[in-house]
């Protein structure tokens, strides 16, 4: 049972005791967001015993076990090196229809990256609680999408209220190098740290902020100004892609300085083993170390960059990745495909691949 004085400050949370509701096999892909979407408020206990709210925002269950993915800024205090010392979750029982969260848990924080904005913390379990299994949604890939690809976001943006909120967005872009889904608006303040939801209602990513394009018209002779004009916004949602290479990273545990370990790309060279000349329009895949190393098709979910070799043989991926172990396969018509493993760090980054033919 929560404490009266957290109970007071997480009224909107409509606090309760009764286990969260798990996810159904046959639930639609909303409802199944909906479920696995939490909301977040952070905060500490002030010398009188009261819990004092600091900030609120979103979450996404991404495992039963009951690991939460969020924004980097919707845990930590601006500026600050450690997490709010409070870290408490609503999470939505779907049986209850348009309630407001009907359960509150404590969250135990993992890991962060202030670079990419995310942060990794998992639902803590009282005695006797079998904690789980939760809700959860999978994760998909952005290589399904392109212009004017249809996403839902789902969070507890402040103008919202205290229940769910869900808003259908479209894709304007995406910048792989730098790990952004460009979509048109649908971000708001509370919202941050959601999930941004595929057609096929998968993972794709975490909406983390929104920019204005904004102008200042001036009156007159162009010395007065008068006021802001917004002509318009774009939200930034965390690719799927970023979040992986996230996971992928602190899967060990938490790192004291998860953003000291600089971005790399990967790149190299392919060539025939036997007449030693470079081969061109072979498909080079960075995968998960965990991904199948058989002769098959690349599962889009272990994928985690891709590049194609040129005329002259060589490669560069993608997208960038942090210093790891990974899967390299290369997959060429006429050639026999190749799995090996692969060191990437600051001093191994290029690489040779040769090829049998088939």
């Amino acid at each position: 049972m929560i404490s009266k004085s957290i109970a007071s400050t997480l009224a909107a949370l409509a606090l309760a005791t009764g286990p969260a509701s798990a996810r159904a096999d046959d639930a639609g892909p909303v409802r199944r967001a909906v479920s696995a979407t939490v909301r977040i408020l952070t905060g500490s206990f002030g010398p009188e015993g009261q819990f004092r709210g600091q900030t609120s925002g979103s979450g996404v269950i991404i495992s039963a076990d009951g690991r939460v993915l969020t924004n980097h800024h919707v845990v930590f205090p601006e500026g600050g090196k450690q997490p709010f010392p409070q870290v408490w979750a609503g999470l939505v029982d779907d049986k209850l229809g348009f309630a407001p969260p009907s359960r509150a848990v404590r969250l135990k924080f993992l890991a962060a990256d202030p670079a990419l904005d995310l942060a990794l913390l998992e639902i803590q379990t009282k005695a006797g609680d079998k904690g789980g299994p939760y809700p959860f949604l999978p994760m998909g890939s952005t290589a399904e999408l392109f212009y004017g690809s249809r996403l839902r976001v789902v969070g507890f943006p402040a103008a919202g209220g205290p229940t769910t909120t869900v808003v259908e967005t479209t894709v304007l872009g995406i910048d792989e190098e730098a790990g952004w889904i460009k979509v048109d608006g649908g971000i708001m303040r509370g919202v941050s740290g959601g999930a941004a939801l595929s057609e096929k209602g998968e993972l794709v990513g975490v909406p983390t902020q929104v920019q204005a394009d904004q102008e200042v018209p001036f009156m007159g002779d162009g010395n007065v100004p008068m006021g802001t004009i917004v002509l318009g916004t774009v939200g930034y949602v965390r690719s799927i892609e970023a979040v992986r290479t996230f996971l992928h990273r602190v899967a060990d545990g938490p790192l004291p300085d998860p953003g000291a370990q600089p971005l790399l790309r990967v790149k190299g060279l392919v060539t025939d083993k036997d007449s030693k000349k470079p081969i061109s329009g072979a498909v080079i895949g960075l995968l998960t170390p965990q991904a199948s190393g058989g002769s098959g098709e690349i599962d889009a979910g272990d994928l985690l960059a891709y590049g194609r070799s040129g005329a002259d043989g060589s490669f560069v991926a993608n997208r960038v990745c942090r210093p790891g172990s990974y899967l390299v396969k290369v997959v060429h018509p006429q050639y026999k495909t190749l799995v090996r493993r692969v060191t990437v760090d600051a001093k191994n980054t290029d690489f040779e691949v040769t090829l049998l033919k088939e």
